[in-house]
């Protein structure tokens, strides 16, 4: 998980699994609309799984992950 240059966030999944795409991409599809950021978007990469989202309160998903990421132990 890192911050771009833009004022975004993105976080890689080192997984190209069906199920970890599926699900990224529901909740890209749950944010459609919403006036607190711009759409995620979920893209496959060489390393993975990568979900970019920007706008002002974009740190939300950064958050989120990174607390999901806390909670595996």
């Amino acid at each position: 998980i890192w911050q771009d240059d833009d004022h975004g966030y993105s976080a890689l999944f080192a997984s190209q699994d069906p199920k970890v795409i599926a699900a990224l991409q529901k909740l890209a599809a749950g944010e459609s609309g919403c006036e607190a950021h711009i759409e995620p978007v979920v893209e496959s990469t060489e390393g993975g799984t990568l979900i970019k989202s920007r706008g002002e309160n974009a740190f939300l998903f950064a958050q989120l992950f990174l607390a999901l990421e806390a909670g595996e132990t």
